[in-house]
């Protein structure tokens, strides 16, 4: 995906799926830095903005995500507690993909 560029995506909970277009509005790509943010386009059940950052220093890996949203459908209005433990359920999934296994 470059700048620019549109991309349809979509996050799910067991069967259930949800999604809708969106542009991605800047990328990072540098030696100790990466990450792209995205903003929602019409037809996307959110209205809002995320932005996904990588970056190391001295060996330690350090994610960061920025988001803002709210409901752009009469769907995503009445369903907004659903729709918030989504995106908290997505979000604890994006920092579990991050960890690593420790020995011990």
């Amino acid at each position: 995906m470059h700048l620019g560029g549109v991309a349809v995506v979509s996050i799910g909970v067991g069967p259930l799926r949800i999604g809708g277009p969106v542009r991605i509005v800047d990328v990072v790509d540098e030696p100790e830095r990466a990450g792209f943010t995205y903003v929602t386009l019409p037809g996307h059940p959110e209205a809002g903005e995320e932005s996904f950052r990588i970056s190391t220093d001295d060996g330690l890996v350090r994610f960061e995500l920025t988001g803002v949203s709210r409901p752009a459908t009469l769907l995503t209005r009445v369903g907004a507690p659903f729709a918030s433990f989504v995106q908290h359920t997505i979000t604890d999934r994006y920092v579990r993909s991050l960890e690593s296994p420790r020995a011990d």
